[in-house]
């Protein structure tokens, strides 16, 4: 009869255990909102002596449907100084998985955009595709600074000398998180 009397004596110490050992998610971006301000480093590639590198700014917004994935929509405008400077305007939409981690968020993920380059009085329009990665950083519930990396390829845009068939950009960021309703 020993063994049934130590049994409630062991099971808080066994709960305590179990629940350190089986994570909870932190879900950081689950039915939320997000508005982010990015501005960063910009490189039209394979660049030559056109104006390969540049200035982008962006803004971005999301929503979260899960504590897993994200979905994303993102403009920027990227300036390449040059004696024919290169201007490029970017709308797309991105899905991105989240390893939440608390504070921590790191992701990565994919997506398509509309890519609009203007050089020497030329303009073009692009299919692009891209595949981003980054990391936030969340010090409260409504507050995230970040950084990230996106790489684009341009399918439609290989064999015109004048505009470039890929393209990368990287850069900080703010957001501010909001409730979803």
């Amino acid at each position: 009869m020993r063994a049934p009397e130590r049994l409630p004596q062991a099971l808080p110490p066994l709960a305590f255990a179990l629940a350190l050992a089986i994570p909870g998610s932190a879900h950081a971006y689950e039915e939320q909102w997000t508005l982010e301000l990015d501005a960063g480093y910009a490189r039209a590639l394979p660049g030559g002596e056109a104006a390969a590198d540049g200035a982008q700014l962006g803004v971005t917004a999301s929503w979260g449907p899960s504590d897993l994935f994200a979905l994303r929509g993102r403009a920027s405008y990227g300036f390449h100084p040059a004696p024919d400077p290169l201007h490029v305007a970017l709308v797309g939409a991105e899905v991105v998985y989240l390893l939440d981690i608390l504070e921590w968020v790191p992701y990565f993920g994919a997506g398509v955009d509309a890519f609009v380059s203007a050089r020497a009085g030329r303009t073009r329009g692009n299919l692009g595709l891209h595949a981003v990665v980054g990391l936030d950083y969340l010090p409260r519930r409504d507050l995230l600074f970040g950084i990230e990396a996106r790489a684009y390829v341009l399918p439609t845009g290989f064999g015109d000398g004048a505009f470039e068939p890929a393209y990368l950009s990287g850069g900080l960021k703010v957001g501010w998180l909001f409730a979803g309703y």
